[in-house]
């Protein structure tokens, strides 16, 4: 079994998706190609992403020359254990309880979002685990807003901040992750479960503190309030 030439490490907080792809554009092969010798039967990246492929992770260690615990960083299990957890309770395909689409941007509607400073500074396209969760909306690392593929290079909409929007979806994200993470929230010196977080608070703090920016009927806001109710009916037990 060959070693690929060339070491590709994983980025911090990478999704296995964005690693396999930037794989396969270095080498300039196929996703069936690159996984066939650790990956046995059909692979997508959202399978790929949740742990749900069957995949060798000491196989993949072994051809691609990166560490075990590098690897096994970049799924689910490993950044974002309370949403594991609440998976393995329900029932239905992994993007029916996730909610998560493919990476894969069209000219129609390019789903990709990301965040234009982390492009930058990895000098490559990639994508961190998180930002598969349509309800998270902002880097915390470079405190800007996340941005479709095709809107990557607008200075004015990432670092924007009206009204304090962009200080709020920060603020709020910072709990979501949290949530996500160890499946519960801590807000305002209380310990909340998932469910109640996404389902009880969220919606009226984003449709409150919001509204000065967007009117309260703005698709934005309805949209991520009935994302934030989606994660909550997911922890509920």
């Amino acid at each position: 079994m060959k070693t690929w030439p060339i070491l590709i490490v994983p980025f911090a907080e990478e999704a296995a998706s964005s690693w396999v792809d930037r794989v396969c554009r270095t080498f300039r092969a196929p996703w069936e190609e690159i996984s066939r010798t650790w990956c046995r039967g059909p692979l997508s990246d959202v399978a790929l992403d949740a742990g749900r492929a069957p995949v060798d992770i000491e196989t993949m260690a072994e051809v691609s020359g990166v560490d075990q615990s590098s690897l096994r960083s970049m799924f689910l299990e490993s950044q974002f254990r309370g949403v594991q957890r609440a998976l393995h309770l329900k029932r239905g395909t992994i993007e029916e309880r996730l909610g998560w689409q493919s990476w894969q941007p069209s000219d129609s509607l390019p789903l990709l979002r990301a965040c234009p400073v982390c492009l930058r500074e990895k000098g490559a396209f990639y994508y961190r685990l998180s930002w598969r969760f349509k309800v998270i909306r902002t880097c915390q690392q470079h405190k800007c807003w996340l941005l479709f593929a095709n809107q990557v290079g607008d200075q004015a909409r990432f670092r924007g901040d009206a009204c304090g929007f962009l200080a709020h979806a920060l603020a709020l994200d910072k709990i979501s992750l949290q949530t996500l993470s160890e499946g519960k929230a801590i807000f305002s010196d209380a310990t909340l479960p998932a469910a109640r977080w996404f389902l009880k608070f969220l919606p009226p703090l984003i449709t409150h503190l919001e509204a000065d920016y967007y009117p309260k009927h703005h698709p934005g806001i309805r949209y991520i309030c009935a994302e934030s109710e989606r994660l909550g009916r997911l922890f509920k037990s």
